[in-house]
C-alpha cells in the first residue's frame, strides 16, 4: 500500500469512527486473489454480524466524508460505489448499464448526485451484508464467458452486481464520492 494512500484510508476512518453510532472493524487478507480475498472478508464480515461491508482498493485516495457519503442512500440500494475511473488508457467510469445484453460505459459527472447503475466499481463499494442471506452459495470467483467478440474474463465484481440485480436488488454510482487513484 502505498503511504499516500494509507494516510487518506486513515483520515477517513478516523473522521467515521467520529460518529457515535458508526463502530468500525477493519478486516483484510494478505497473499489472496481479489475473489479469494472478498470471500475471506464477507465470512469475517457475517462472523462479526456487520451491517456493511466497504471494499476499498489500497491504490485509492478517497473524501475523508466517504463513508457518511455512501451511508446516506443505503435505503436505496444495496450496494453503492464511488466515481472510480479506470487507473490506464481512457480513464472510462467504471460503471455500466446493461442493454440488450451488452454492457454500455456510464457517463457521469463529479459531484451531481446519485445514480442507479447495473454494475459498478468495487474499489470504493458499501455493501449491505443483508444480501449475503439471500445470495446463497454466492462465492467471488473469476470466470471465463464468452461473447460475439470471443471469451473474456468476468471479473468477481461483475458477476456480484449481476446477482445482486437478478435479485431485484439496486446498485448506485454516487458522484459526490470521487476516488482517485495513486
Amino acid at each position: 500500500m502505498d503511504f499516500g494512500a494509507y494516510a487518506n484510508h486513515l483520515s477517513m476512518i478516523a473522521l467515521a469512527s467520529q460518529d457515535s453510532e458508526t463502530e468500525i472493524v477493519l478486516v483484510t487478507t494478505r497473499g489472496a486473489r481479489i475473489a479469494q480475498a472478498r470471500n475471506v472478508i464477507i465470512k469475517k464480515v457475517q462472523e462479526l454480524g456487520s451491517d456493511y461491508v466497504l471494499f476499498l482498493d489500497t491504490d485509492h485516495i478517497v473524501p475523508k466524508n466517504m463513508i457518511s457519503l455512501l451511508l446516506q442512500n443505503m435505503d436505496k440500494a444495496s450496494c453503492i460505489s464511488g466515481l472510480v475511473c479506470r487507473r490506464r488508457d481512457t480513464f472510462d467510469i467504471v460503471g455500466f448499464n446493461i442493454r440488450d445484453n451488452e454492457y454500455h460505459k456510464i457517463k457521469l459527472v463529479p459531484n451531481t448526485g446519485v445514480y442507479f447503475v447495473d454494475v459498478c466499481a468495487f474499489g470504493c463499494t458499501l455493501i449491505d451484508t443483508s444480501v449475503f442471506e439471500e445470495m446463497k452459495g454466492f462465492s467471488f470467483s473469476d470466470e471465463t464467458k464468452t461473447s460475439s467478440k470471443g471469451p473474456f474474463l468476468m471479473r468477481s465484481d461483475i458477476l456480484f452486481c449481476e446477482t445482486l440485480r437478478n435479485l431485484g436488488k439496486k446498485l448506485m454510482i454516487d458522484t459526490r464520492v470521487v476516488v482517485g487513484h495513486i
